[in-house]
Order: C-alpha cells, then sequence, then structure tokens
C-alpha cells in the first residue's frame, strides 16, 4: 500500500538494513566499498567517493529487490532486515585505520 504525503508517494517500510561504506586513498583517487555487499566505486575526494557508493548500491539493492533474489543475497552475505522503521538521518562516522573512513548507511526494505 502506498500514500501520498504532501505530494510525495510513500511506501510503508518492513524494516532496514544497516551497511558500511569504507573510503580509503588509493594513487590519486578515494576508493569506496559497502562491506556487507561488497559493491565498490571511487571519486577524486572523499564526499564524491561516498556518494558514487551510495548510488552503486541503492542501484544494487534496488535490482536484487526486483529480480525477486534479495532474501538470497542477504542469506549468503548475512545480512539482517530490522524491523520498524529506520533511524533519522544521523551521519555516523569513524575510523579504522589511517587515512580510512567508515560510514554507516540505513537503507529501508519496503513491506
Amino acid at each position: 500500500m502506498r500514500s501520498a504525503v504532501a505530494g510525495k508517494t510513500t511506501t510503508p517500510s518492513k524494516g532496514y538494513v544497516l551497511l558500511t561504506f569504507r573510503v580509503y586513498p588509493e594513487r590519486a583517487q578515494w576508493v569506496s566499498e559497502c562491506a556487507e555487499l561488497g559493491t565498490a566505486s571511487c571519486g577524486d575526494s572523499i564526499e564524491e567517493a561516498l556518494a558514487n557508493i551510495k548510488d552503486a548500491t541503492v542501484l544494487y539493492l534496488n535490482t536484487i529487490e526486483g529480480n525477486g533474489s534479495r532474501e538470497k543475497v542477504f542469506r549468503q552475505r548475512g545480512i539482517k532486515v530490522v524491523a520498524g522503521e529506520p533511524p533519522g538521518a544521523a551521519e555516523v562516522r569513524g575510523r579504522a585505520r589511517p587515512n580510512e573512513l567508515l560510514t554507516a548507511y540505513v537503507h529501508p526494505i519496503a513491506a
């Protein structure tokens, strides 16, 4: 069931997944990857690399949702769907190693 709120169409959320994006320098670029899904990208800056990995990861998630393989992929990779509404857009960042940035990404899962 979809509903319209202030001109936007919303889909009720079944839950969400919490993913980890890792960004680190490699030669003249920043490499970005999603630890849980294995998606990867890059950019000329940390911000660009983060935007690119988010785009790549959302595209991948939409693709496995569309072709019906999400449950299989999540099971194989040990990804758990957390029940309920996703938390707010608070940004969580940290470092595991020098010159490396880790950030959390919350992706809603539709019902």
